[in-house]
């Protein structure tokens, strides 16, 4: 008789403690893939200005894809990267090809997170990344 009522608190303790194990486990993967979208934004408007402030990149669609390829998890648009010089976007390949030594080149990029467990979570990060044209 007393092995059958141990057997109901062990299955009581289970149900109240599952679901707050499973929140808590699922919350700690959510806050690891949030941080890790943070740092590969950070990483690629990095990349991309550095690879901006080069004197042999010629066009701006590069730096793009540079800062693509160094993010493939976020699968950016082209739409949600500006690269600016002096703080003006460079839409034309004659804006980006005019640039100057010492002149300021500006990656931004904007994404948007999606949240895994609600969708009312999503967040818009807009990273930006400033280098002088040193070359």
């Amino acid at each position: 008789m007393r092995r059958v009522r141990s057997l109901g608190s062990t299955s009581v303790e289970l149900a109240i403690t599952l679901p707050i194990a499973i929140t808590l486990i699922i919350g700690a993967f959510e806050i690891g893939r949030m941080i890790t979208c943070r740092m590969m934004l950070s990483y690629a408007a990095a990349e991309g200005v550095q690879r901006a402030s080069l004197l042999g990149v010629t066009n701006h669609t590069l730096v793009e894809t540079t800062v693509k390829n160094a993010s493939p998890m976020l699968n950016l648009a082209d739409n949600k990267i500006d690269v600016l010089v002096n703080a003006a976007t460079t839409e034309s390949a004659s804006a980006f090809t005019g640039r100057a030594a010492n002149d300021t080149v500006t990656v931004r990029i904007e994404y948007s997170y999606q949240s895994i467990l609600r969708p009312t979570w999503n967040r818009t990060w807009t990273e930006t990344s400033v280098a002088m044209r040193t070359q």
